[in-house]
């Protein structure tokens, strides 16, 4: 009963870390800061996670690389150091779960907290070290997806100092619709999931080899791709003028839109980004987009244009004719 983007969020999230640091474009690698935004119970995210992490673990990676939340950036960089040196690596990958982000950003907004610091320099997959009581720890080559959930009222509480400073648009955020609740889960369709996890699998063995022995594989956008991505980042551009957050959530558009296109050219075994592959991923980063409006429509509005916005979406919904009376009673 989860919401359809979230699954496919999910995927992509899921395959990216599959792909880990085997395949890159330019300087960009398929690693995604996905957070999860619907109601508590309703909208269902924890079931997408759940999903992901049986895919990541069915598709053959280990789950000590699934860590459940981070603690502290110490912990953090402690932990990836630690499995690096466990599995004599010269990379490493992971992915973050977060079942509710409010918690991460409160630890970042602590005093003395460096975690935001810690989580931008492992968006951009540097190497990660820390030092306390005179023990250093040190990952290197690393590479972080995130995968976390939001209840929408939430987002409205986060600092804006810390929203727009840059981990905000290092996130896809992703809009899901509330579904009716089902008494009993479906089962799952076996072969189509199936079908799902060889593909997967297959696409790690054929990027990373059998033993992780290949080389890393540098993509490539094709001629006609390079073209239609030139438009695009012009297309954004003027999409997003008049609306300052909106401009400064959208600053990585294009690279969230290179990483799902560099995905879909993975799975095809392609090491050029073609026309094709880009076409898909601005249809979802355009969907990201819409999600923004959708998601931080309220951000920074005082209570009385809240109000004000809610006393309007009731009256659209009942045909634009309302007593006052019915109005009070539908009102919190």
């Amino acid at each position: 009963s989860a919401s359809e983007n979230y699954h496919f969020a999910v995927f992509l999230t899921v395959a990216g870390a599959m792909l880990g640091r085997r395949v890159y474009c330019g300087d960009l690698f398929p690693n995604f800061f996905t957070g999860l935004i619907g109601e508590s119970s309703y909208a269902k995210k924890g079931t997408a996670m759940r999903y992901g992490k049986w895919l990541l673990r069915d598709a053959g990676m280990s789950l000590d690389h699934w860590l459940m939340s981070m603690d502290s950036s110490s912990g953090f960089v402690r932990e990836m150091a630690d499995l690096q040196t466990a599995e004599k690596s010269k990379d490493i990958c992971v992915m973050l779960h977060q079942p509710e982000l409010s918690d991460l950003f409160e630890k970042g907004n602590r005093e003395g907290s460096d975690i935001f610091t810690k989580l931008t320099v492992a968006y951009d997959c540097e190497d990660l070290s820390r030092s306390v009581a005179l023990q250093r720890a040190k990952a290197t080559n690393t590479f972080t997806a995130v995968l976390g959930g939001a209840d929408p009222g939430w987002l409205e509480k986060i600092r804006e100092t810390d929203l727009l400073a840059g981990i905000g648009n290092r996130f896809c955020w992703i809009p899901g619709e509330e579904r009716e609740p089902l008494h009993k889960r479906p089962p799952i369709d076996r072969v189509l999931w199936n079908r799902v996890v060889k593909s997967l699998h297959d696409m790690r063995i054929y990027w990373a080899g059998e033993r992780d022995e290949r080389l890393p594989s540098e993509f490539t956008l094709s001629d006609d791709a390079d073209e239609l991505m030139e438009h695009y980042g012009k297309t954004l551009f003027h999409d997003t003028r008049g609306d300052t957050m909106i401009r400064k959530l959208s600053g990585r558009m294009e690279d969230h839109c290179k990483k799902t296109a560099l995905v879909y050219a993975a799975l095809e075994r392609d090491p050029v980004i073609r026309r094709v592959h880009l076409e898909k991923a601005i249809m979802f980063c355009e969907f990201l987009l819409k999600g923004l409006y959708l998601i931080f429509s309220k951000y920074g509005l005082s209570e009385i244009v809240k109000q004000e916005r809610r006393i309007v979406e009731i009256i659209a919904q009942s045909g634009g004719v309302m007593s006052q009376r019915t109005l009070q009673r539908k009102l919190p």
